[in-house]
């Protein structure tokens, strides 16, 4: 047996990814394993009969496995569960390590994928979130500059899967002015990122979500206001509330603006509420070119 044809390397898996292979002679019974090498556990299993030549499309089994939802109550390094390094197993015979992503990815180009300023601001219960891309490790270096200075080393083995990094910010009365992240790729420092401490006097709220290459991304809406409170109906019994809030960013450059513009055109978006995510439904999905800020509308429930 012997594979003819093999996806590109760091292809996505939104395209087509064709297996090609051809047998020595016709089988009764083909079995075939995708199996993602880093979890150890195979993605499907198929069966074809009575074949000595075949071709293979992937994709949709990636697809299906692949999640977008980002972690909630964690603090770390974690490896992208929109990425996968697999092998494609033929009657026994292992094809090449191929790794595939939600979009392309350029092996050579490593670094932060999540767009952000390198000097921003952060509050009580909002939380540090980036995507990062290296083909050996990935290690984050957090200096607390507080009352006391603490440093909290981060390091994982990326095997040329995105990294995302998870850091809520609790000040626990400590003094806490600013926190740097100091990001290395495969042993070489790349960017520091500082954020500076703010208390939040009015009302906001961090939104979450991923952009289209899989990259987390967030923003903290200064402005919110709930328009509507709904009750929710089960028969006759009340058995939750939905809320309905009118988010209004801050003015932004054109840079910025074109980021946070990509939340109308997530699949999903997400609250983050000390530290953990909750999915709301977003009611928006145009944005008015004349504006300098973005104003989204979105819907939560209450059970």
């Amino acid at each position: 047996m012997k594979f003819l044809l093999l996806p590109e390397n760091g292809s996505s898996w939104r395209e087509p990814l064709v297996y090609s292979f051809e047998l020595e002679e016709a089988a009764d019974e083909v079995q075939i394993e995708i199996r993602d090498i880093v979890k150890g556990v195979d993605i499907a299993r198929l069966n074809l009969y009575g074949v000595s030549k075949a071709e293979v499309d992937i994709a949709p089994y990636l697809k299906e496995k692949s999640d977008v939802s980002p972690r909630s109550e964690a603090m770390g390094l974690y490896l992208s569960n929109t990425s996968f390094s697999v092998v494609v197993i033929v009657n026994g015979v292992a094809s090449e390590v191929r790794t595939f992503h939600r979009e392309r990815i350029d092996s050579s180009v490593k670094g932060v994928l999540t767009k952000q300023e390198p000097n921003s601001k952060i509050g009580e219960g909002e939380t540090i979130r980036m995507t990062i891309y290296a083909q050996r490790s990935v290690t984050v270096v957090v200096r607390r500059q507080a009352s006391e200075q603490y440093i909290s080393p981060f390091s994982i083995s990326a095997v040329g899967i995105p990294v995302e990094f998870i850091y809520p910010v609790f000040p626990d009365d400590d003094g806490l002015v600013s926190i740097d992240v100091d990001i290395s790729c495969d042993t070489e420092p790349r960017k520091t990122y500082t954020y500076k401490y703010v208390p939040r006097d009015t009302p906001s709220q961090q939104v979450v979500w991923y952009d289209k290459k899989g990259a987390v991304q967030s923003y903290v809406f200064p402005q919110v206001k709930r328009r509507v409170c709904e009750a929710i109906l089960s028969g006759d019994m009340v058995i939750g509330r939905e809320h309905t809030w009118v988010l209004t960013s801050a003015y932004e450059s054109p840079e910025e603006l074109g980021r946070i513009r990509g939340v109308v055109f997530a699949d999903r978006v997400y609250f983050n509420v000390g530290g953990r995510c909750v999915e709301v439904e977003m009611l928006t999905r145009t944005i008015s070119e004349e504006s300098r800020n973005l104003q989204i509308v979105v819907k939560t429930k209450e059970f």
